[in-house]
C-alpha cells in the first residue's frame, strides 16, 4: 500500500533536484509532515498507541517518545539528501 521507509530519502532527493532553490529545511518538514500524516491515519486504523505504549516500556521511554523519534527520523531522512544535493549544486 505504501512505499517503504527509504522512499523519503529518494524524496527529499528529488525534492532538492526539481526546487534548486528551496531549503533543506522545507525538504525535512515536508518528510515530518507526510509522516505524521501516516501516523495519524494508521492511529486512526488501528492500536498505534497501544504498540507505542509496549515499546514504551521496553525502552524505558513514553510511548509519545518513541512516535516523536519517528517523526524526526523522517524529517532526517528527508533533509540529509537534500542538504547534500543543494550544496554540492551551490558550490559549482
Amino acid at each position: 500500500m505504501f512505499l517503504p521507509w527509504w522512499s523519503v530519502a529518494l524524496v527529499g532527493a528529488a525534492f532538492a533536484i526539481f526546487r534548486p532553490q528551496a531549503s533543506a529545511w522545507e525538504a525535512g518538514a515536508a518528510a515530518a509532515l507526510g509522516w505524521g500524516a501516516l501516523l495519524a491515519i494508521a492511529a486512526i486504523q488501528g492500536p498505534v498507541g497501544v504498540l507505542a505504549g509496549r515499546l514504551g516500556v521496553l525502552f524505558q521511554v513514553p510511548g509519545l517518545v518513541l512516535l516523536g523519534f519517528t517523526v524526526l527520523f523522517a524529517a532526517l531522512l528527508g533533509w540529509a539528501p537534500a542538504a547534500l544535493i543543494l550544496s554540492s549544486n551551490r558550490s559549482r
